[in-house]
């Protein structure tokens, strides 16, 4: 699928652009949780790469497991754990159901920090 008009094109750089600024974000909030050694000598330093926040992001995962139960897996994922200590949420080891899971959602929308990337974590 190419995208080919002027309207898919500028809404293909929109995205683009909306997903970089998050990316930013994401990094800005990792370097100021103070939890990641930084290197003076590199003045570029993002904390994590992009790469390795979206494979991180990508990984997390709620199981749905028999009795309408649900679970977070890969929490113990530590390029995750550093991404959600960063945004100072913290996710217990239990099940859950899906109703404390829709308040725990709002509880992280609610944040009055970065209400854009709290969003974006819980899609």
């Amino acid at each position: 699928m190419y995208v080919r008009t002027k309207e898919y094109i500028a809404a293909h750089l929109l995205t683009c652009m909306i997903a970089l600024i998050l990316l930013k974000i994401v990094q800005k909030k990792i370097i100021a949780s103070n939890k990641i050694e930084m290197n003076p000598d590199v003045h570029w330093t993002t904390g994590l790469s992009g790469h390795r926040i979206q494979e991180a992001l990508l990984r997390w995962k709620v199981d749905l497991l028999l009795n309408d139960l649900y679970r977070f897996m890969d929490v113990d994922d530590a390029d995750l754990k550093l991404i959600l200590d960063s945004f100072n949420i913290e996710i217990p080891k239990k099940l859950y159901r899906r109703g404390e899971l829709k308040k725990d959602k709002n509880k992280y929308k609610s944040l009055q920090i970065d209400k854009c990337v709290s969003t974006i974590l819980f899609l």
